[in-house]
């Protein structure tokens, strides 16, 4: 079948086939490729006295334009291959700390994250049996505030990559082939 000027169709080798051109964003002459002006014009850039652009489908996915839906209109771009979160972006949470404990001459084998007044946060551990060592304590009934230190934010604002999967594919957009008829 022939294409139809101004379908793009992906392909799966590294050539454009004869009458189609990469969507890459290239600016053409609208006197080389009239017909291809005449369907797409300057949607995709171009001053459209002498030139035009072809889409540029580097790096992206293409969607279908649905009604109502107002971020899948024709023609319109949007999103991006990498993001950076701002603590504005995540929701309100928390980090427990666990931690080692001990109430009593033995330590405890689980962590808690609710030390109380009579539970020390430790790290060291006697050998010989009912020997253990406090390591950190605070007196009884006056809790001590961990260092701001102790859980720091993550990321330190580097972006990541907000790609779905995907399979690399080259886009071609047709312009020697069938005129499209309007209804």
């Amino acid at each position: 079948m022939d294409g139809i000027i101004g379908e793009i169709r992906p392909f799966a080798f590294n050539y454009p086939p004869q009458g189609w051109l990469w969507c890459n964003g290239t600016q053409y002459s609208i006197q080389q490729y009239t017909a291809l002006y005449s369907i797409i014009g300057t949607h995709f850039g171009g001053n459209g006295t002498s030139s035009f652009n072809v889409p540029n489908l580097s790096g992206t996915i293409l969607t279908g334009a649905q009604a109502g839906v107002p971020n899948h209109t024709t023609w319109a771009s949007g999103g991006t291959e990498t993001i950076t979160l701002g603590p504005s972006q995540l929701p309100s949470h928390n980090h427990a700390v666990n931690i080692v404990t001990r109430n009593k001459a033995t330590q405890s084998a689980i962590g808690t994250s609710q030390p109380g007044n009579a539970v020390y946060l430790t790290n060291a551990f006697s050998v010989t049996a009912n020997k253990g060592i406090i390591a950190y304590a605070a007196a009884a009934g006056s809790p001590v505030t961990m260092n701001a230190a102790a859980i720091l934010p993550a990321g330190g604002g580097l972006a990541h990559s907000n790609m779905a999967p995907f399979l690399a594919m080259n886009f071609c957009i047709c312009y020697d082939g069938v005129y499209p008829e309007r209804p």
